[in-house]
């Protein structure tokens, strides 16, 4: 029976949790149940995410337009600390698979979280290109390239 409010196992384990909440959202949508969508967004908002869960719950944020929780997944990812692990997660192919313009945005949200970080050395303004000035690499500067662009993840 609905009964307009969270069922108590999604205070257990963070995984667990996620799990359900977001099987709660596909169902809330399928079967119309408009208060308990915006209740499990919240509390998936509020949630702390991991690199285990956060791919996932962005790809049910997406598909099931809970705008305000897929914008908490994307400052999760962006931030620096969080990156590297999750892009070494098999989420990341799934989310290629299933909805490549969200990895677009993923990585809109990478590159301007570094941007906004002045500590960065490539984002000096004296090595910025402007468009339509680039013109090609000097090859013997690719490997100084690689090793400049790993750092950004």
């Amino acid at each position: 029976m609905y009964t307009d409010s969270l069922p108590a196992t999604v205070r257990n384990a963070r995984e667990e949790a996620a799990v359900i909440a977001q099987d709660l959202i596909v169902a809330a949508d399928r079967y119309n149940l408009k208060d308990l969508k915006p209740v499990t967004e919240n509390k998936l908002c509020k949630h702390s995410f991991s690199a285990s869960t956060v791919l996932p719950m962005l790809l049910v944020a997406e598909h099931h337009q809970c705008w305000k929780l897929k914008d908490k997944c994307l400052v999760f990812i962006a931030a620096g600390r969080n990156t590297r692990a999750i892009m070494a997660t098999d989420d990341v192919e799934h989310l290629a698979r299933r909805c490549p313009s969200v990895v677009k945005e993923v990585l809109t949200k990478i590159l301007d979280s570094r941007e906004a970080t002045p500590s960065n050395p490539l984002m000096r303004p004296d090595l910025i290109v402007p468009a339509g000035k680039a013109r090609l690499l000097n090859p013997d500067a690719m490997p100084l390239l690689a090793i400049s662009t790993r750092r950004l993840l």
